[in-house]
């Protein structure tokens, strides 16, 4: 076919790139921390995943790391409604977090950011609140 004398030409079309959408919908899943039902069990993990963001990031990244390994062991062939975009998007907010985390981390490894969270975690609240019973008691 010609148009005007010349080969016929389509128009480009704008197309939706797939990680572009499992990032948008990523983003506000795990703000609202809403999963798929068949991954109600990583909830708890993802709510420790934002709730250590702030003092942390490489701490809450390690926390996703470990939802994303759960939810792939608890659906691993993501057959449940909206298991494969919700994964999809964890999997894409994992590698943009990766890097900055890594750098930022305080310790050697990862296990010793972890460790060292937890002494810190441990020393600042729970040792606050033994306290705080204990002397109510009194």
């Amino acid at each position: 076919m010609t148009s005007r004398g010349g080969p016929y030409q389509p128009q480009p079309q704008r197309r939706i790139i797939r990680t572009q959408t499992a990032e948008n919908v990523g983003e506000s899943m795990f703000d609202s921390e809403v999963v798929p039902s068949s991954l109600v069990d990583i909830s708890p993990i993802l709510r420790v995943a934002n709730e250590v963001k702030s003092s942390n990031p490489r701490v809450a990244y390690l926390c996703r790391f470990y939802a994303y390994k759960k939810a792939h062991r608890l659906d691993p062939t993501s057959s449940g409604t909206g298991v494969r975009q919700f994964k999809t998007a964890l999997l894409q907010r994992l590698l943009r977090e990766n890097d900055p985390t890594l750098s930022e981390r305080g310790e050697k490894s990862d296990a010793r950011e972890i460790q060292s969270f937890y002494r810190h975690y441990n020393t600042k609240y729970i040792q606050a609140l033994q306290n705080a019973v204990d002397n109510a008691d009194r």
